[in-house]
């Protein structure tokens, strides 16, 4: 099958104010989408579709569109009106069961990366947690069918709430999405356990990009990273980022905002990332897209990977009966004048 972007129904009329925001739990419909059931709400902004063989929901808001599947729990696309999209198209994207989804914000949990390169702690942690969980790249998360909990809309936003059914109960995943003018995406992790879970994340964000030599990254000017294609040494940042080759870094203790310039679209991208102080910042240039799964060979040039993360030394602990948060809040100013 293809891609679902586009009519999938008439549009209804504009949605009616709600006096407070409140998150539902109860549902007065429902679809089948790819032979899966999916419960939903009567709400104006949200319809169920297919995307690539995949249950998916979309959402149309006069601020924006956007497309989430319940495969990996992720966001796939968010577009405010009049602009162009924030998050990368992959005009390459394929779905191969048991395989993750190569575009928007993929979810990356409960590690990040190879599993070996995780701190020891988070190794016993996910050992004691899942296992029989083979030790795939960039956790478990990405490549399991999620279940949509709840739903709401008033004026400023659609929310979508979705969860994870994982095979220890010790643990709960779950995901809060918001899209309005800005795009929010929370990571919620439970204890439902007696001991504490040490584990690292990322919302492994994919962002459009005129070209990859036309952007820069402003925010980390004096930030130490981690360069994995130089031996995993240590560097310092100096200055704004720009893209001239293979990229892979780890950066630490960096500030809460950090931002994205295109300089050919006239475009600044705003991520403001309060409980992250790491982020990954990828992008596999020529050799490595020849190799890579769900990518084109000159896919590199319209992409770039800013990571919001939580992982080496900043990986996170969350003690018996309590929660932790990974929050993202992604908006965009085209008129922006570099």
């Amino acid at each position: 099958m293809t891609a679902s972007h586009g009519y999938i129904g008439p549009i209804r009329p504009s949605m009616p104010p709600k006096p407070a925001v409140e998150t539902r739990s109860s549902f007065t419909r429902r679809s089948i989408i790819c032979n899966q059931e999916v419960q939903m709400p009567e709400l104006f902004s949200i319809n169920s579709t297919d995307f690539n063989g995949v249950p998916a929901l979309q959402v149309r808001r006069r601020e924006c569109t956007a497309l989430v599947s319940l495969l990996g729990g992720q966001v796939m696309s968010f577009q405010p009106t009049g602009e162009r999209p924030v998050l990368w198209h992959n005009p390459d994207l394929t779905w191969v069961p048991g395989q993750s989804l190569r575009q928007g914000v993929p979810v990356c949990w409960p590690w990040f990366g190879d599993l070996q390169k995780n701190p020891p702690a988070v190794q016993d942690t996910v050992a004691r947690l899942f296992k029989e969980q083979p030790a795939s790249a960039h956790g478990l998360a990405r490549s399991a069918l999620w279940t949509l909990q709840s739903s709401d809309e008033n004026e400023a936003f659609t929310e979508i709430c979705l969860t994870l059914e994982l095979a220890s109960a010790q643990v709960t995943l779950s995901a809060r999405y918001r899209f309005g003018s800005d795009l929010s995406c929370e990571l919620i992790t439970q204890n439902n356990g007696k001991e504490p879970l040490i584990l690292s994340m990322a919302l492994h964000s994919y962002f459009q990009v005129s070209d990859i030599e036309a952007v820069s990254v402003e925010g980390l000017d004096g930030c130490n990273y981690i360069d994995a294609l130089r031996d995993w040494t240590q560097h310092k940042q100096t200055g704004s980022l720009h893209f001239a080759a293979e990229t892979d870094r780890i950066y630490q203790d960096i500030p809460a905002e950090i931002s994205l310039t295109d300089s050919t679209w006239g475009r600044r991208i705003v991520l403001q990332a309060p409980d992250s102080r790491s982020a990954v910042l990828w992008n596999p240039w020529i050799d490595k897209s020849q190799r890579l799964s769900q990518f084109g060979a000159e896919s590199y040039r319209s992409m770039v990977c800013i990571e919001t993360a939580r992982v080496m030394d900043d990986v996170f602990t969350v003690p018996p009966g309590g929660r932790s948060s990974l929050s993202l809040t992604i908006s965009s100013d085209s008129s922006y004048d570099s």
